[in-house]
């Protein structure tokens, strides 16, 4: 018997230390608990229409584009532009847009200020 009080005991504290472990790891887009975004090194933020905002990393010949379910590379296809055949994001002037399947995801997207 008591050896299966403490078998009970160790595997609720092995929960317990698992469920804390799910609380942390990288999400761009903040926490619903109020905690602080995490912005990944060498991204620009921007700030879009309809209070959208957007992560964009740009590279030598590619920009990551990290929307809050997935990140994904766009390749450079002209000067101010990037794609994977799906996903466009275009510069243009001091604003980016970003389109998925020729609709517009995201408009007049502005660099946000430091």
């Amino acid at each position: 018997m008591a050896m299966r009080k403490t078998s009970t005991a160790m595997m609720l504290a092995l929960l317990a230390a698992l469920l804390g472990a799910c609380s942390g790891g990288w999400w761009p887009f903040g926490r619903s608990e109020g905690g602080a975004a995490r912005i990944p090194a060498g991204a620009t933020e921007y700030s879009c229409a309809e209070g959208k905002q957007l992560l964009v990393r740009f590279e030598a010949k590619s920009a990551w584009v990290y929307f809050p379910d997935r990140e994904f590379r766009l390749d450079q296809s002209a000067a101010e532009r990037y794609s994977n055949g799906v996903t466009t994001l275009s510069l243009h002037d001091d604003s980016v847009h970003v389109d998925t399947e020729g609709k517009r995801q995201f408009a007049d997207c502005k660099r946000k200020s430091p």
